[in-house]
């Protein structure tokens, strides 16, 4: 069976860490439609897993809907708004650890990821097995092995050592939400710019104003007819004054 099963199955865990300490799960399990060869999946649980339901146990308020995508066929679970406590539960993932809140960030640890003696046959019957961690903030730290795409982190399973833990640090929030200051910011912009304006316009009016003035201020004219000034003639013969004797003086006041 193991060999018909070869490279057909698929398994996605995604995690969705929010911000009020709840954690939404979508489970994804699913067989190539190649492999079903007409079956359903129900069909094909019942052929090759004895009729055990692999989502038996699972929380009542978790929906399964059917899955398909151009390759694989199978169910989609999804449980929403769940108490970080009851995320990491291996009777609903099949895989145990913590998820905790403290001191701004949260922590992801899980139990070591040992399958086993069976290890060897789940990696020939999964063609894909991925589990991934979404949060509310930037993640800090992860183990290694995993793919960061912004505030979520993947590891495909089967690429990690027999016993390894996932230890992820993130952030739980994106930063504080900055929208008002730039509206308050724009509008200290605008206020800026309208008393700018304001200032050249009222500028510009004194500026031609005083054009104005300067244009239309002249120098008085000289009246036409305001007398002329006359200056008096010099005679022609003007009396010669004749220098007095000063010996003839002398004598006379003898």
């Amino acid at each position: 069976m193991v060999f018909l099963l070869t490279g057909c199955v698929k398994m996605n865990m995604d995690f969705v860490v929010n911000a009020d300490d709840t954690a939404d799960l979508s489970m994804i399990m699913a067989v190539e439609k190649e492999t079903l060869d007409g079956q359903s999946f129900d069909d094909f649980l019942n052929q090759y897993a004895g009729g055990s339901d692999p989502f038996e146990g699972l929380p009542e308020n978790a929906t399964k809907e059917a899955y398909s995508d151009d390759k694989f066929e199978g169910y989609r679970v999804r449980l929403e708004d769940q108490p970080l406590a009851d995320v990491l539960n291996e009777s609903t993932t099949s895989t145990s650890g913590k998820i905790e809140h403290r001191d701004g960030k949260f922590f992801v640890e899980t139990s070591p990821m040992d399958l086993g003696e069976n290890s060897s046959q789940a990696r020939m019957v999964f063609t894909e097995a991925t589990m991934s961690f979404t949060f509310p903030g930037k993640i800090v730290s992860a183990t290694d092995g995993g793919t960061i795409e912004g505030n979520k982190v993947t590891y495909n399973i089967f690429d990690l050592q027999d016993g390894a833990v996932l230890s992820i640090e993130a952030e739980d929030s994106s930063g504080p939400n900055l929208t008002w200051l730039w509206w308050v910011l724009g509008g200290v912009v605008l206020l800026a710019l309208a008393a700018l304006v304001w200032v050249l316009t009222r500028r510009k009016a004194k500026n031609d104003a005083a054009a104005t003035v300067a244009e239309g201020a002249t120098v008085p004219a000289v009246p036409t007819n305001a007398p002329a000034t006359v200056v008096p003639p010099v005679p022609d013969h003007a009396p010669t004054v004749k220098p007095r004797d000063t010996d003839t003086d002398a004598h006379d006041a003898k």
